[in-house]
């Protein structure tokens, strides 16, 4: 697939394994040398609107429009993909305001409360001795969700290496890496690869006394079963890519018939600790056009506690 220079190697890669699979959906095969098949605008939409997923929807189109700007298509056959990622950006801003649960949400939805117990029972379910990579991955699994729960991260941690803090010290570190760093008494989490990096730049995220015993106590364990000290990998022992992380962190939730993701449990970490009511911020947005600002100066500036 052409790239850009402007767009993240992660997220070209997530490009180029979504145009794949929309290649080989429509035509059977790998993606044509060239763009003619996307300008059949029609049949391209029937494809992806089949999805439910608005989001789902608007992430194909990207890939479709980063792809025919890399080539030489028509300018007026990408500003047709453009106008309905404007569309769709329009209804999913819409949806937000509104500060409903979509139907998949509501049906796949659990507590904090609920995972933590879950949680909780992944941690029984650790074998006493680790001799398989199935014993393994269900370490793996627990550490997600344990981490996840205190540090609700997009997919970073699959691009995270483990180090102790004396090593750490020794080596110059990627940019297209993350670590988790294990000192004496304390633990933390260095960001350089995640999605908004471009914005925010590198993050330094402490660990909790409890996340960091948890971390300390299995760090041999990990060491034992990774070559090249990533946390998250295959069973031939290399790293996993962000699609198959995405499609092992599903699978934690399995047993329970519940389709959740790192996206999902953000939703419910922000629901629960701050609540919102239905409409609020159609209400706030609302209230923030009369008097002639944005919804986030009236937080900060005039709402008082």
């Amino acid at each position: 697939m052409p790239s850009k220079s402007d767009v993240k190697s992660s997220t070209l890669n997530i490009y180029e394994h979504n145009l794949n699979k929309l290649s080989l959906d429509i035509n059977n095969s790998a993606p044509p040398s060239n763009c003619k098949w996307l300008e059949d605008f029609d049949k391209i939409m029937s494809y992806i609107n089949k999805s439910k997923s608005l989001h789902t929807r608007k992430n194909k189109i990207n890939t479709v429009v980063i792809y025919l700007q890399a080539s030489t298509c028509k300018l007026s056959v990408i500003k047709k993909y453009q106008d309905e990622i404007v569309k769709l950006s329009q209804e999913i801003t819409s949806n937000y305001n509104k500060n409903t649960k979509s139907e998949s949400q509501v049906k796949n939805w659990l507590s904090l409360n609920e995972l933590t117990e879950f949680k909780n029972n992944l941690l029984l379910d650790l074998p006493k001795k680790f001799t398989s990579f199935d014993d393994y991955k269900k370490l793996m699994k627990y550490l997600i969700l344990e981490t996840h729960l205190e540090l609700p991260l997009r997919n970073d941690l699959v691009d995270a290496q483990i180090y102790l803090e004396k090593d750490f010290g020794k080596i110059e570190e990627v940019n297209t890496c993350n670590y988790l760093v294990l000192g004496g008494k304390r633990g933390y989490l260095v960001l350089n690869n995640y999605k908004t990096s471009g914005t925010y730049g590198r993050k330094k995220l402490e660990l909790s006394s409890e996340l960091f015993k948890i971390w300390k106590k299995f760090y041999k364990i990990i060491m034992e079963n990774s070559t090249n000290r990533y946390i998250f990998i295959k069973e031939d022992k290399s790293k996993m890519s962000r699609n198959e992380f995405t499609k092992f962190f599903g699978s934690i939730f399995k047993s329970l018939n519940k389709q959740i993701s790192s996206t999902m449990i953000r939703h419910i970490i922000i629901s629960e600790k701050f609540p919102i009511k239905q409409n609020e911020m159609e209400d706030r947005q609302e209230l923030a056009n009369i008097m002639g600002h944005s919804v986030n100066e009236a937080q900060q500036v005039y709402a008082k506690a």
